[in-house]
Order: structure tokens, then C-alpha cells, then sequence
């Protein structure tokens, strides 16, 4: 006995006549099981081949999530990098201002920052860290963001990335910004002692331009006030120490954070009255401050909101001008010494234009 025929099938999709309908190509074929060059018997197609995972090295050089120590050392080669490290005790709302920031610069609202965003190999990252910002409604009493976890790997995520292009329209320069996204934990150990354990964690603070210490004002004020300003001046002065054997000495910023909590949200002032009481409230780190320009340091006093109301009530308080001022100095910084190229006496002439004019 002849085996049975197999049903058609047909390449073509809008075909109609393996199911007993009209064939999609009769007008150019009067007898399509004959002739048709796409009706053909046979099984259903197989499913696809299980495509194999990707090798390690096609991977790109990025995961989209938080760059460690080493991606980060390998993007400051490429190009021009701002390096800007926040540190400051659990709850000083690092991770918070980094949020607030990635708001503002999507949302196109930059004061003091004429950058804009030209995109992010943390991208996905960000994206988690704001939803939860942008979803948060205003009350005090719920987290805006979700707390940095302690980590123990040797070189876990470290940096947060963002592109950034000057606002003209003419083929500008990217500037490459990392900020670091770190435990407060990490920072309280190291400011008590300074040794290969605590150090293993915070590797990256002697590429960073700037370092950010932030202390949250609105605590400075409560019942342990006390203990969180000799905590944050234990910080700088360790910092103010470690930074001595670094390539390059940082530009020191204290932050006083949640401005909003002891000011009204409607009108956030930087005034003198209100450095006086911040001040009262920190001498001790003020005066490690002091200690760190009689150190040969360049430091400053500030102070920013990140997120005073909801999103939809308001805007953040001093976070673009912020970073746009930290951004400027770096930008203002040489990237190597001058070089200088003795000409000898009677040399050709064309060895003047290596050397380097002050």
C-alpha cells in the first residue's frame, strides 16, 4: 500500500489552499499542486534551533547595570570622565540626590548644569532606582528611594553612568560622569580605621575629581545630631588624611541634605540665617572643613533638596547646580602636567612648536 499522502503547506502566507481554499498565486499557475513553486508537501516546520548562549567575550563591555571599580578605570581611558564620589553615613540620601539628578536632566529642567543627557551604559539601573522616586507621593514618612545594600563582594557595582553634551547644536564633546552608588556602612567603617579590609570596598575614591560628603540636616537636629556630626567629621578628616598619597587631591564639597525638612518646601533659601544654624548644629565637621583648607584642600559649604515635594508638586532645590559647578571644575582641570621641551641653542626651528607655552 502506497504510504498517504502528507498535507501541503505553503510559503506563502496569505495562501488559502493547503486549507481548501484559493491559492494566493493562481493567476500565474492554473493547476497549483502542480505547479506552484511555493505549495509543497510535507510536516509542519521543525521549531527553531535552541540559539546557544552568547560567549564572554561578545558580550559588550557593559551590563546596563552599576559599573565596578575596573569598568570604570577602563572608561576613564577612553575619553574625558567626571568622577564625582558621594559619601556620607546610611540614610544621607546619596542614592537620593543621584535619583533626583537623572530626573531633572531627563526631564530637561537643568539649572546651573547647561548639559544635556546623551545617554547612559547604566541605563537600566537608573531606571529601577527611579521608579520608585517618581511613583513616591510626598510623605515623610515613605522611602523615596530604596536603601543602597551592603555589600561583600571584592568588586561589586560601584559607579552609576550618564553621558552628558554640551546644550549647542554643533558637534560638541561627550563628557562621561560616574557617580558613585555605595553603602554608607562601607564609609563608617573606613573613617574608624583605614586599613586593606576597609579599603578593598572603596578602592575608586583616588580617581574621583570630587568627593561630595553628605549629612543629613534635618538629623543634625535630633536627639543623635551629635554623634552624626562627629561621624561626618571623622569622614573628612580621614579623607583629608587618605588623600595625601593620592595622584591628585579631590575637590571637597559638605552637603547639608533634605534642606526641606527645616525649611518650608515653598522657598528654600540658602541665607546666613540658615548657615548659622547649620553650622551650630555641625561645628565639628565645619571645623574639619577648616582643617582641610589649612591642608591645602579647596572645600565648600552647601546644601540641596533633592526632593523637597512630589515631582508633580515641585522641583528639587540646588541638585543641578550642584554637579553643574562640580562639572565646571573638572572641566577646567588638565589631564597631565605641562609638557616642557628644552630647545636646544641653534636646534632647527621647527622643535619651537613642541614646546608648550605657558
Amino acid at each position: 500500500m502506497n504510504p498517504p499522502l502528507r498535507p501541503f503547506r505553503c510559503l506563502n502566507g496569505d495562501c488559502g489552499f493547503p486549507h481548501g481554499g484559493r491559492c494566493a498565486r493562481e493567476a500565474e499557475f492554473a493547476d497549483p499542486a502542480a505547479s506552484c513553486v511555493e505549495l509543497m508537501r510535507g510536516e509542519a516546520p521543525a521549531a527553531p534551533a535552541e540559539i546557544p548562549a552568547p560567549k564572554a567575550e561578545d558580550l559588550l563591555p557593559w551590563s546596563g547595570q552599576h559599573f565596578t571599580t575596573r569598568e570604570g578605570l577602563a572608561l576613564t581611558r577612553r575619553g574625558k570622565t567626571a568622577c564625582i564620589a558621594l559619601i556620607g553615613p546610611a540614610g544621607s540620601g546619596k542614592t537620593s540626590l543621584i535619583a533626583s539628578l537623572f530626573l531633572q536632566i531627563a526631564n530637561g529642567r537643568r539649572p546651573g548644569l547647561p548639559l544635556r543627557f546623551a545617554g547612559s551604559r547604566s541605563l537600566p539601573a537608573l531606571d529601577r532606582l527611579i521608579q520608585k522616586a517618581a511613583a513616591w507621593g510626598g510623605s515623610a514618612e515613605q522611602q523615596i528611594v530604596d536603601h543602597t545594600p551592603v555589600s561583600a563582594e571584592p568588586d561589586p557595582g560601584t559607579f552609576l553612568h550618564l553621558s552628558l553634551r554640551p546644550e549647542e547644536d554643533r558637534d560638541a564633546p561627550v563628557l562621561e560622569v560616574l557617580l558613585s552608588d555605595v553603602a554608607g556602612e562601607h564609609f563608617a567603617e573606613w573613617a574608624l580605621e583605614s586599613n586593606e579590609k576597609t579599603t578593598t570596598r572603596l578602592p575608586f575614591l583616588p580617581l574621583c575629581q570630587e568627593v561630595m560628603v553628605l549629612v543629613d540636616a534635618h538629623a543634625l537636629q535630633g536627639e543623635e545630631g551629635g554623634t552624626l556630626d562627629m561621624d561626618t567629621a571623622m569622614v573628612i578628616r580621614r579623607l583629608v588624611q587618605e588623600s595625601r598619597s593620592w595622584p591628585r587631591r579631590p575637590h571637597l564639597s559638605l552637603v547639608y541634605t533634605k534642606l526641606d525638612q527645616i525649611l518650608p518646601r515653598e522657598e528654600i533659601v540658602l541665607d546666613a540665617q540658615l548657615w548659622k544654624r547649620l553650622e551650630d548644629d555641625s561645628w565639628r565637621s565645619v571645623q574639619a572643613m577648616l582643617e582641610a583648607r589649612d591642608d591645602g584642600m579647596n572645600a565648600e559649604v552647601t546644601g540641596v533638596a533633592a526632593f523637597p515635594c512630589a515631582l508633580a508638586k515641585g522641583q528639587p532645590a540646588g541638585v543641578t547646580e550642584l554637579f553643574g559647578a562640580a562639572i565646571t571644575r573638572i572641566n577646567k582641570q588638565r589631564p597631565w602636567a605641562r609638557l616642557e621641551l628644552p630647545v636646544p641653542a641653534g636646534g632647527p626651528s621647527f622643535l619651537c612648536v613642541r614646546r608648550e607655552r605657558p
